[in-house]
């Protein structure tokens, strides 16, 4: 086992909660109603403003989640409870027990909770689906693709579900119990997490591809990396592990409370995580930043914009927005690279079917494997595969079907 880790900022900075929960009034203590809801509470102070969405009394929030347009918040407790950013309560979606999970759908068109059994509904409250458990469901998650869901339950078990209801498949996490689940980026695995100190990797007809043994008590928080190819596991240990997806920890970051969800930046710099507070670390193993409430952070979402953080807390009944400075923001994307090398290589020399013969000025320049391009009769690039070498040609395979577009003649680049 890797050892633990020193967390090299020793103080880091503490977050401010921002405005985008909008109230009126003076910039006093002022107060507006969201109904039985709560209430959102906005404070100046000299360090700027600080808001609130106070709900009530027992109404422990212990999950949520922004629209994928940042618009809107939705928040799992006694029930479901759909926000716009004006704090105006928009719905609530009821169950007969108390809501544990929620998630909106990628395209934004409706959410999901879960109770003892997992409710599809649209925004204006309309219920699609019903898929029973007969036990807690703790997560409940959208397929990247919105055509799929997976639920983590008490009863131990992973299910798959398709949008309308019909059970797809059931994983045995651990018998006692399991607490998270959640697609990874492709669609393609399932990461899972609960009782037994494991989190294990599914591939979507539920046979088990990896176990992540953390040692650490039960797997409260699991979540892939945008690119899939890392993982983070929270822990009642107090510990956030960082693991390469093939299961090598990577690094520990330590909090003073139970991990209870984790979740990687939209660019895969940084994560956050809630324990006794929440916190954003890089993955040098730095705690650049906290967020705390009065008692523990239970439940921690980044905007999809990525420029600001909810939070919920586990005791003072609050739901907090915060500003990230930029240094967290999302970094620009990259223009894409050019796929070809605009220097002509060569020309087509022979069409024989789907096989070509290209002659080149430097036989030296083609090595077996190396992917072309061919410029077709028609103007657009044929992706071909060298094959063998000999003086100045090579023999190549395009792809099935293609040969019939290349005339003798076509200009040859290299794909890199």
């Amino acid at each position: 086992m890797m050892k633990r880790q020193q967390q090299k900022t020793k103080n880091p900075e503490r977050g401010q909660w921002i405005g985008i929960l909008a109230c009126a009034g003076a910039l006093a203590l002022s107060c507006v109603s969201v109904g039985s809801s709560g209430s959102i509470t906005r404070i100046s102070r000299p360090d700027g403003e600080e808001f609130v969405l106070q709900m009530p009394s027992g109404a422990f929030v212990s999950d949520l989640a922004f629209s994928p347009d940042g618009t809107m918040t939705i928040a799992a407790g006694s029930e479901g409870r759909l926000y716009d950013l004006n704090g105006t309560l928009l719905r609530e979606f009821d169950h007969p027990a108390p809501t544990w999970s929620c998630d909106f759908s990628p395209d934004g068109s409706e959410v999901v909770t879960g109770a003892n059994e997992l409710r599809r509904w649209s925004l204006d409250g309309q219920l699609l689906a019903e898929m029973p458990h007969g036990f807690t469901i703790y997560t409940a998650r959208y397929s990247p693709d919105g055509q799929s869901l997976v639920t983590a339950a008490g009863d131990g078990y992973v299910r798959i579900w398709d949008r309308n209801g019909t059970l797809k498949n059931i994983m045995l996490h651990d018998p006692n119990g399991a607490r998270m689940a959640v697609f990874a980026p492709n669609g393609r695995t399932i990461l899972s997490g609960g009782e037994g100190g494991k989190a294990k990797l599914w591939d979507l007809n539920g046979n088990l591809i990896r176990e992540y043994d953390t040692g650490g008590g039960r797997v409260f928080a699991v979540a892939f990396s945008p690119d899939g190819n890392r993982i983070l596991t929270g822990t009642a240990d107090a510990m956030v592990r960082l693991w390469s997806v093939s299961g090598q920890i990577q690094r520990i970051y330590t909090h003073q409370a139970a991990v209870s969800s984790v979740q990687f930046s939209r660019d895969g710099r940084f994560f956050v995580s809630a324990g006794e507070v929440g916190h954003i670390w890089d993955l040098a193993g730095n705690d650049l930043r906290q967020f705390p409430h009065d008692g523990a952070v239970y439940s921690v979402n980044f905007a999809p914009d990525g420029t600001a953080l909810i939070t919920s807390g586990y005791s003072d009944n609050q739901t907090r927005i915060w500003q990230l400075p930029e240094q967290f923001w999302p970094r620009p994307e990259q223009p894409a690279r050019p796929q070809v090398t605009r220097v002509v290589l060569g020309s087509v020399f022979t069409v024989q079917g789907d096989w070509i013969t290209v002659r080149v000025g430097n036989p030296g320049a083609l090595r077996p494997g190396m992917r072309l391009l061919v410029n077709n009769g028609a103007g657009q690039p044929v992706a071909i595969v060298v094959r063998r070498l000999f003086h100045t040609n090579a023999q190549c395979a395009a792809a099935p079907g293609a040969g019939r577009g290349i005339v003798n003649g076509a200009e040859v680049y290299i794909l890199n």
